[in-house]
């Protein structure tokens, strides 16, 4: 589709005009491959035959959601937009967003692909497939909230930029992040929105190995609109704050003037934010820098939030000794998917509704997400009863829980041994008329029973 969508574009002043009026030119027009996806039946039918000749089909089209099917009649989201191909860290196509561009389209800004098992939106960063190498040779990341605002940037000679995807920054792209750089610069929209998402990284950041930091932008302002004026963007960069020290200011703003009610609310939301940071020395400059900056002494509000953590730690340690092995392999799972093996997969016929039901649809998502699974992307398929009693379940996860993890499947194990082996010997009548399963059956069998022997050696690589 990309090479479709470029096609069109260049067969479309309005479009290329549109572009000119942003001012992406050419070079950006072919290095992020930004094409345009024509409205009609007309332009449909005529993908639906590109498509067939690069030996894909309509249904690859619907399966992927690029297409949609409403009785005989096809259409797409993506018609009469601006379309910007997303590619991941190694190039590969893996979904497209498309921008409304007319001035009496009243649409949706943006359509985004739907998510499918190539596609995580909260695990893929726009533009990262051109800029990890200069990302890892700088070892600084600038994050930006969209696909022009990263385009500028890259215009601009920012090379190592990247953007979410119409997602709020995630744990996932803080891993991502983390992994290529020590140091990340974040530019976002000057208002509430702006100040509501950096809050929000500060609650992922805080154990993860990165200097962060963030670029304020005038009011009104965002990364292209900025350049687009011709501004200068590195006299912001050098007067950049740690993104700490940004939250702890912006609040000062809404402090002095809020009755005692709202001051204690915001003082207890700067408490928790610093309270969360690992190093001692970093988190006593932060409490004497909000002390100083909002007026107050937080020293006591932050002893009774460690107070408090501890009271919960050991209230969650004792409700852990008093759970059943089920469910603490269910909570362990949950929190760590990537621990969850397929030859782990069975231990869910033990568990009652809806945990049951919950490791069946982990089951599923693994496979279509492999290694890019995450609890909110799990979360998000739940229904309603199923998310409550995920978040329940949360209260008494600890990461004690994943060190000893190798007991726990020895108990659980020892405790299910009788029903584990009439269930290995009903799958060998089940499988006696294929070898290759009656091997692999046995094969899993044996292993278990070594690791069990072993003293709970398990291998969780496997």
């Amino acid at each position: 589709m990309t090479i479709w969508c470029e096609q069109n574009l260049a067969a479309s002043p309005p479009a290329l005009s549109y572009l000119k009026s942003r001012e992406i030119n050419e070079l950006s027009i072919k290095e992020f491959k930004i094409g345009y996806f024509p409205k009609g039946l007309f332009a449909i039918t005529n993908l639906i035959k590109f498509v067939q000749n690069q030996g894909f089909l309509a249904s690859d089209l619907l399966d992927t959601f690029i297409l949609q099917k409403n009785h005989d009649n096809f259409f797409s989201g993506f018609e009469d937009r601006i379309i910007f191909p997303i590619q991941d860290h190694l190039g590969r196509f893996c979904g497209f967003g498309g921008r409304i561009f007319k001035d009496h389209d009243d649409r949706v800004k943006y359509y985004n692909s739907h998510e499918h098992m190539y596609f995580n939106k909260r695990a893929t960063l726009f533009g990262l497939n051109l800029a990890k190498k200069i990302i890892q040779n700088t070892q600084t990341v600038f994050l930006v909230e969209g696909y022009t605002d990263c385009i500028a940037m890259h215009q601009a000679g920012f090379k190592n930029v990247v953007a979410t995807l119409g997602t709020a920054c995630t744990s996932d792209h803080i891993d991502i992040i983390a992994r290529l750089a020590s140091k990340l610069q974040v530019l976002y929209d000057n208002d509430k929105a702006g100040l509501a998402a950096v809050e929000k990284l500060t609650n992922l950041c805080w154990n993860a190995n990165l200097e962060i930091k963030v670029i304020e932008l005038p009011n009104g302002e965002d990364p292209a609109s900025y350049l687009k004026q011709k501004h200068n963007l590195l006299d912001l960069i050098n007067s950049a704050k740690d993104i700490y020290r940004f939250v702890i200011s912006k609040t000062n703003n809404q402090f002095t003037n809020q009755n005692l009610s709202k001051k204690v609310d915001i003082s207890n939301k700067i408490t928790d934010m610093i309270s969360k940071i690992n190093d001692p020395i970093k988190r006593n400059i932060l409490l004497q820098d909000a002390a100083q900056t909002l007026g107050i002494n937080l020293t006591i509000n932050y002893e009774n939030k460690i107070n408090n953590q501890n009271f919960l730690l050991e209230n969650n340690l004792n409700q852990v000794a008093h759970e059943s092995l089920e469910e603490q392999l269910f909570v362990i799972f949950i929190n760590n998917p990537k621990l969850f093996l397929p030859k782990y997969h069975y231990l869910a016929s033990y568990l009652e509704l809806p945990a049951k039901a919950i490791l069946q649809k982990l089951i599923e998502l693994k496979s279509a997400y492999q290694d890019n699974l995450s609890l909110d992307v799990l979360i998000e398929k739940l229904d309603e009863n199923e998310q409550r009693f995920v978040r329940k379940s949360l209260f008494s996860y600890n990461d004690k829980m994943v060190s000893s993890i190798d007991q726990t499947l020895v108990q659980f194990h020892k405790k299910h041994w009788k029903t584990i082996v009439g269930h290995i010997k009903n799958l060998l009548v089940q499988e006696k008329s294929d070898p290759e399963k009656v091997r692999q059956i046995i094969k899993n069998f044996q292993i278990l029973k070594s690791e069990i022997v072993d003293g709970g050696k398990y291998d969780h690589g496997n």
